[in-house]
C-alpha cells in the first residue's frame, strides 16, 4: 500500500501534466496547426473567423563575475489552444494557413527575442535592461503582427498573403532556432 500511494500520486501528476501540455504547442516546423488546435470559445463580437493566441514567458538568472554581469535568460513560448478559436463554418484551408503564419511570426520573434538578450551587456540595471529588451522585442511583434493582418486582409489578399507566407518562412531558415 505504501507503494501504491506514491505511484498514484506520480500517475495523477502525469497526467494533469499531459493535460495541459495538450492545451500548449511548442512551435515546430514539422507540426502545422490544425483546426483541432482552435479550442477556445468564439468571440462572437469579434469581426474576425479565427483568432490565434501565442503566449511567452521568461525567466533569468544572473552572476556578477569581475565586474561582469552575465545574464542568463531562458524562454518558453507556445500557441495557446484555449485562447485560440474558429468561427467553425468559416474554417477553411486559407485562413488556417494565415494563422499558421501568425505562429510562425511569433516564434520568429521569440529567436529574435533570445538573441538580443544574448547580444546584450548588461549593468548592475539588468532588471530594467532584461525588461526593456523583452518589451521592445514584444512591442515590435505586435507591430509585426498588425501590419501582416492589415496588409493580406487577414488573409483575403491572396498576392499579399503569398508574399507573407514567403517573407516569414526565409526569416526563420536565417535566424537560429535556439533559445
Amino acid at each position: 500500500m505504501r507503494l501504491l500511494k506514491p505511484l498514484l500520486s506520480l500517475s495523477l501528476l502525469l497526467c494533469c501534466l499531459s493535460a495541459a501540455n495538450a492545451q500548449q504547442i511548442k512551435w515546430d516546423k514539422n507540426r502545422p496547426l490544425t483546426w483541432d488546435d482552435f479550442k477556445g470559445p468564439v468571440d462572437m463580437n469579434s469581426p474576425h473567423d479565427a483568432v490565434t493566441s501565442c503566449q511567452v514567458a521568461y525567466n533569468y538568472h544572473c552572476r556578477h563575475i569581475d565586474s561582469v554581469y552575465v545574464v542568463t535568460v531562458a524562454i518558453n513560448s507556445w500557441f495557446d489552444c484555449q485562447a485560440s478559436w474558429a468561427v467553425k463554418r468559416m474554417e477553411n484551408e486559407d485562413i488556417l494557413k494565415h494563422e499558421q503564419v501568425h505562429f510562425n511570426i511569433h516564434e520568429l520573434y521569440m529567436r529574435r527575442l533570445a538573441a538580443a538578450f544574448k547580444a546584450a551587456r548588461f549593468t548592475a540595471d539588468y532588471r530594467r535592461e532584461v525588461r526593456w529588451i523583452f518589451d521592445d522585442v514584444m512591442r515590435e511583434a505586435r507591430a509585426a503582427q498588425t501590419k501582416y493582418d492589415e496588409q493580406t486582409e487577414h488573409s483575403r489578399d491572396a498576392k499579399l498573403q503569398a508574399y507573407w507566407d514567403s517573407y516569414v518562412q526565409t526569416q526563420l531558415d536565417h535566424t537560429s532556432p535556439d533559445y
